[in-house]
């Protein structure tokens, strides 16, 4: 290889930029996952409560209440 110092410092920055850059697409594509990973749990527990309590009512309808129908 009779590239010049100066040559193989350029190809070793570029090489470098890449790397970090990629490093960084990585990092972004994990926090965004992890990001909807959180939507997705709040959003399961809300409907799961929601569901809960519709449950709720839907037994409490088929009961009678306390003052009685006439």
């Amino acid at each position: 290889m009779n590239s010049e110092p100066e040559e193989v410092i350029a190809r070793i920055d570029r090489a470098l930029g890449r790397l970090e850059s990629a490093i960084t697409a990585a990092r972004g594509s994990v926090a965004a996952k992890q990001a909807a990973e959180a939507r997705y749990q709040a959003l399961r527990e809300r409907t799961q409560a929601a569901l809960d309590s519709l449950e709720q009512v839907i037994a409490s309808a088929g009961q009678p209440s306390a003052g009685g129908a006439r």
